[in-house]
């Protein structure tokens, strides 16, 4: 049997990831899917790169909301720093700024910048801390 989604609550979530400026990438994890989803936030709000992509990702969340999951919002920002690759060519990469957010009983509750940088920098299989990745700060989720 399918659990009623609180779409409000969704719509709020949605709502808020579209106000954080700039290019963004989301990735959901939905507990009991072995992959995360991640998708593309353009600056003007658009999910992906196709219409049908907006609706996955919305069907992807209801589901979050209707058992539990997490997101982390990466913000690409206008600062751009050099960094050299292991191949030894150089790139300019944007620095980023991470949000997270955790969903569960039909709600979602923004993470703090403390909660996110433990969760980003946290070994998943043995629960060692590791470094954090360069030119990436945490931050709170706007609300």
């Amino acid at each position: 049997m399918l659990k009623k989604v609180n779409t409000a609550a969704m719509d709020k979530l949605i709502e808020s990831i579209v106000k954080i400026p700039g290019d963004k990438i989301v990735t959901l994890i939905v507990q009991g899917e072995s992959e995360p989803f991640v998708i593309d936030v353009s600056a003007d709000g658009k999910f992906g790169y196709h219409e049908s992509h907006e609706l996955l990702f919305r069907a992807k969340l209801a589901s979050a909301f209707s058992s539990s999951g997490g997101m982390i919002i990466r913000q690409f920002l206008p600062v751009k720093v050099e960094r050299k690759m292991p191949d030894g060519k150089k790139m300019w990469i944007p620095r980023k700024k991470i949000y997270g957010v955790f969903i569960g009983k039909g709600k979602w509750y923004p993470l703090s910048k403390e909660e996110v940088r433990k969760a980003c920098c946290t070994d998943a299989e043995t629960g060692e801390p590791i470094p954090p990745e360069p030119d990436v700060s945490f931050s709170d989720f706007p609300v």
